[in-house]
């Protein structure tokens, strides 16, 4: 990819409401639903997801290598992006208008924590029958206690799994509720605009 200034046509100096302005335009030009070049759509919204987060920028401008950015916010756009999917598709199959698409965003996102932690409670319960059964068996070196040995370190693994997912969906949290109460702050708002828009234009011509 080129230098991501460049492809903004900004340079080192801009300001976020310079490079967002920058980011608005080109956004707007080279949609692929707007009869845009979806490579060049592609690499804008590459830049812009760089240069519009200040810590990513940093990295970007010390090193100059997109590579080293961490790619956890790119994850947590991924998730967001699907639950922004799913409550377009819930408003198209219902009486909800576009109007709502916040709403049902957050009722996803907060139904989805819940469940988690529901599931993970499961997970923690089963552990703890698990153990107390694996500390009952005497002989430590036969197939049984090998077995429920192993069925105990998958559940902490599952433990884990589950513990990552709540940190990744609390991050998406914070991402939407930026979203939701300054339309203009960040990626995720753009993101969700072009979502929306994307898929009003689809549903309705």
């Amino acid at each position: 990819m080129n230098n991501l200034y460049e492809i903004l046509g900004v340079d080192k100096e801009s300001t976020l409401e310079e490079i967002k302005k920058a980011y608005k335009i080109l956004a707007n030009k080279y949609h692929p639903d707007k009869g845009g070049d979806s490579s060049l759509f592609v690499n804008v919204q590459k830049a812009y997801d760089v240069l519009s987060d200040p810590e990513a920028r940093k990295i970007y401008d010390e090193t100059g290598n997109i590579s080293k950015i961490d790619n956890s916010r790119a994850e947590d756009i991924s998730v967001l992006a699907q639950f922004i999917s799913t409550a377009v598709t819930h408003i198209n199959s219902s009486n909800f208008g576009y109007s709502d698409i916040f709403k049902v965003i957050d009722g996803l996102i907060s139904a989805t924590v819940a469940q988690t932690k529901q599931s993970m409670s499961a997970v923690d319960e089963r552990l703890l029958v698990e153990k107390m059964v694996l500390d009952k068996i005497k002989k430590k070196d036969s197939i049984v206690y090998s077995v429920i040995a192993k069925n105990v370190e998958a559940l902490n693994k599952n433990i884990e799994a589950h513990k990552e997912r709540l940190k990744i969906l609390d991050r998406v949290k914070d991402l939407f509720e930026e979203a939701r109460d300054d339309p203009d702050s960040t990626t995720i708002s753009a993101f969700i605009g072009t979502a929306t828009e994307s898929t009003v234009t689809q549903h309705y011509y």
